[in-house]
């Protein structure tokens, strides 16, 4: 039995996710390829140590034998209203999990309907748009909200800016072909048109051909407003793209221009060259609308987008179907299936990297907490009434304030110590922010008491257990 089948292995975006497999050692994943081509199919055998299985995705009774052999069978075989129904038939039969890379969003419809009930009852997940769309919007909404949530927060609406660099492979644009020949109904972007980028200006907001398709996926695990654009660094170029997107979609729309873009687009097997594989990246920054101050969230990609960080994200929900994470099945987005831990688990294997302004974690995390010991084993919750909501107040205003937060302790028949936090030696800025430190408080209370003095976070030590406990979400978080 394979943990892993991946399927489409000959097409361009199989072949990159060949080599991206191949950097796991076997007794970690144990995966194999599959296809119809057995030339193909036997020399990247050989190139990558690997197994192969004939399969055509017009033959059931192949497709059923090979989903029996895997527990996870991942497809690059597009355009998949053409080549994806009958193995993502097998797998719902045969109780294989499922993912793919597809964008065909009437195709999914289609088989959500005829195919969601079975795969509940044979308990087989399934899940669509998992490469480059739409797993950096998933992961990037997601964790935008988490980081509103530590404060209470929540977000109504969110706009996504992608600066980007990489180049299209042929099975992408004969998905796109596909689906404009056969007049399939792409969902429209909710936001057009040229605009600098919010909150500053720095840069300009142009249309972004995917932005339909990835606001679909994010309605899913996210209710409110979510709008995505291309950022370029000015107004030019910005209209540039935009007529030239349009002009595309209107060449796609008829019979002739179609054949136009067949002619000198790349065809199915064919992609960018090395060098632009490894050049590629993608920025994605995330911003709640309306916001004069908001938060900012970066989440960079290494890569082609459309080939290197698709078939890294790919292989990652793979193999986090393998974990089966939790007790739901059927079709479910990215976010559905995994929640934090397929951001994690892409940032612990080096595929993205994410910033965020301002970083409350993180800036706790850069200070040392000291505190008079507890007379006896008790939790210890370290709390200053200085600076509260995170504004800065002169340091007579504070210590003002932390006499009031003392008579306050003092009134409640609490328990307290000294305590203070500090930068770490040789860090800067200096600062020093004096407390104190309360004794015998459950989570409950320490919350309760951070809230009350209009304290982000208190730091909350209980044995060796040391967390931030930000007040407005009522969250904790292990203080690293």
């Amino acid at each position: 039995m394979y943990d892993i089948i991946l399927y489409g292995a000959t097409g361009y975006s199989g072949q990159v996710a060949c080599q991206q497999l191949s950097k796991f050692e076997t007794s970690e994943l144990n995966w194999a390829i599959a296809g119809r081509n057995e030339q193909k199919l036997r020399e990247l055998s050989q190139i990558y140590g690997c197994d192969y299985l004939l399969a055509d995705a017009f033959d059931i009774a192949s497709l059923s034998l090979l989903t029996k052999k895997s527990k996870v069978v991942l497809s690059c075989a597009g355009p998949y209203a053409i080549f994806g129904e009958n193995l993502l038939r097998a797998c719902v039969e045969q109780g294989c999990h499922y993912a793919d890379i597809s964008a065909e969003i009437p195709w999914q419809i289609e088989m959500e309907k005829k195919y969601g009930e079975q795969a509940e009852l044979n308990k087989v997940k399934l899940i669509f748009a998992s490469g480059f769309d739409s797993i950096p919007a998933s992961v990037g909404v997601n964790e935008y909200l988490n980081r509103l949530a530590l404060d209470g927060l929540s977000a109504e609406s969110i706009g996504c800016y992608y600066e980007m660099r990489g180049g299209l492979n042929g099975g992408t644009l004969a998905s796109g072909l596909n689906a404009k020949k056969n007049k399939l109904q792409m969902p429209s972007p909710s936001r057009s048109g040229v605009f600098p980028v919010p909150p500053d200006g720095k840069g300009y907001a142009t249309d972004f051909v995917m932005s339909g398709l990835n606001e679909h996926c994010i309605k899913k695990s996210f209710s409110g407003r979510y709008h995505e654009h291309l950022k370029v660094s000015n107004i030019f170029l910005a209209y540039f793209l935009r007529f030239f997107f349009i002009f595309f979609d209107f060449l796609m729309s008829f019979s002739l221009g179609r054949r136009f873009v067949r002619c000198f687009g790349p065809k199915p097997g064919e992609g960018p060259s090395k060098k632009i594989l490894s050049s590629g990246y993608v920025n994605s920054l995330f911003i709640e609308d309306d916001k004069k101050e908001p938060l900012k969230l970066e989440i960079s990609w290494g890569g082609d987008p459309g080939n290197v960080v698709t078939t890294r994200c790919l292989i990652t929900v793979g193999r986090l179907l393998l974990k089966n994470l939790n007790d739901k099945f059927g079709f479910q987005s990215p976010i559905e299936a995994f929640g934090d831990e397929l951001l994690a688990e892409l940032q612990r294997q080096g595929i993205c990297e994410v910033k965020c302004d301002p970083d409350w974690e993180f800036i706790y995390s850069q200070g040392e907490y000291h505190y008079e010991p507890a007379p006896e084993e008790e939790s210890v919750t370290l709390i200053t009434a200085w600076n509260p909501n995170s504004v800065e107040h002169s340091e007579e205003w504070n210590v003002l304030a932390n006499q009031k937060l003392e008579s306050f302790l003092k009134s409640k028949n609490l328990s307290y110590g000294w305590s203070y936090g500090c930068n770490k030696p040789g860090d800067l800025p200096v600062w020093r922010e004096d407390g104190y430190a309360v004794y015998g408080l459950d989570k409950t209370e320490a919350f309760e008491l951070g809230s009350a003095w209009k304290q982000r976070a208190v730091v909350f030590y209980e044995k060796e257990d040391i967390q931030l406990l930000f007040c407005g979400g009522r969250i904790s978080k292990a203080l690293k």
